[in-house]
């Protein structure tokens, strides 16, 4: 049988609060983003939070959305696992969509 493990806290460098969860998700997936596209500076984050979710819609160039999709969709699925474990720590979930 394994130990039961305590729950990880998130960093001490996140300050406390429900704003500074959602700011520390959507800087987390919009540098992710940034370093795939040509155009950083074109991408945009909208950020809407439920009571347990939170969703992270994402506007780009047209041209960059084929490299934040990736081949069969494996870069997209990519940031949404990185962003649901991000997510996981504080107790919530997380959708990352790519909005035209």
């Amino acid at each position: 049988r394994h130990p039961v493990r305590e729950r990880r806290q998130p960093p001490a460098s996140w300050p406390p609060g429900r704003e500074a969860r959602l700011i520390a998700m959507k800087e987390f997936v919009k540098q992710i983003v940034s370093e795939i596209v040509d155009n950083p500076g074109a991408v945009q984050m909208t950020t809407l939070e439920g009571e347990k979710t939170s969703i992270v819609e994402m506007r780009c160039e047209q041209k960059d959305i084929g490299k934040i999709i990736g081949k069969s969709g494996k870069t997209i699925t990519a940031i949404r696992i990185l962003a649901s474990s991000v997510a996981a720590r504080q107790g919530r979930r997380a959708v990352v969509e790519v909005v035209e």
